[in-house]
């Protein structure tokens, strides 16, 4: 009896400490989230993914401190415009901007000649595609044709082929910092999105995997986890008109909080009311 009590005390404590810890950081995340954690590994900063929804906010946000940016895209007039957005902000902004479409053939020798000789300390894999509207995996293809192969070389390729690439220069230069967009759909049953919450789940256990690989080498990783945010690849399933509410931010609230948590942890949520959700075993 005596040694059940005391299980039981200890889980109750255990349960607390976590309820305080979450709560603390949901309120340091919210208000004073020190954002600009990114700024200290200097060079480049890649990003792919990055002309519309958080990608966007992230180089809008990040762009504030520091100027070095090669901006990854399928649409050249987005590229320039995000560019034109950036200088507005900060007129010290240099960019680099190369053409890909993730989800047709990607020379990525070619991409890799483009990035040698660059100092990169930063590098941001937001590219990615969802499901127009929920849908079972055997059909998948017939509504929306190559999706499936979309959720592989835009989800998934595009992040593993750059990682290789880039990655050894980090290690070079003993800094660096790689972020991975996986999914609040990744950490649960998501049926009828299954091929794209499976996907995002790679991404999550890369970035942990990596972590552990490159321990010692200054090269920081990190896996975010959003749930809903108000942007083009959630419109079609919640029609939220990129309205926002506490639990459905904008993107630009949800980078505010997100930059916050680099060097917080590899993965996590990145946005407040997310941390209810948080693994214990990410205290």
């Amino acid at each position: 009896m005596g040694l059940v009590f005391l299980a039981g005390l200890a889980g109750i404590l255990w349960g607390v400490y976590v309820g305080v810890t979450q709560f603390y950081l949901m309120r340091q995340m919210a208000n004073d989230p020190d954002d600009e954690k990114f700024a200290s590994y200097g060079g480049y900063a890649v990003m792919t993914g990055c002309t519309d929804g958080i990608g966007k906010a992230y180089c809008l946000r990040m762009c504030r401190k520091i100027d070095k940016f090669v901006l990854i895209g399928r649409n050249r007039e987005k590229l320039g415009k995000l560019t034109a957005e950036m200088k507005e902000i900060n007129s010290k902004v240099q960019t680099i901007e190369i053409l890909a479409d993730f989800a047709g053939h990607v020379d990525y020798p070619a991409l890799e000649k483009k990035l040698a000789s660059l100092d990169i300390g930063v590098f941001m894999n937001f590219v990615g595609v969802s499901y127009p509207l929920p849908q079972m995996i055997h059909k998948m293809d017939a509504d929306y044709p190559n999706l499936s192969w979309d959720h592989i070389n835009v989800n998934l390729v595009s992040a593993t082929q750059l990682s290789r690439v880039i990655v050894p220069k980090m290690v070079e230069r003993k800094s660096g910092l790689v972020v991975y967009v996986s999914s609040g759909s990744s950490t649960q049953p998501t049926p009828f999105q299954s091929s794209y919450a499976a996907g995002k789940k790679l991404l999550d256990q890369l970035a942990i995997n990596m972590s552990y690989e490159y321990a010692g080498t200054g090269v920081d990783f990190q896996s975010i986890k959003p749930y809903y945010v108000a942007t083009k690849l959630t419109q079609n399933k919640l029609q939220h008109n990129y309205s926002y509410t506490t639990m459905i931010p904008s993107a630009e609230e949800y980078t505010r909080q997100a930059l916050g948590t680099i060097g917080r942890f590899v993965t996590t949520h990145g946005y407040a009311k997310g941390l209810i959700d948080l693994d214990l075993s990410s205290f």
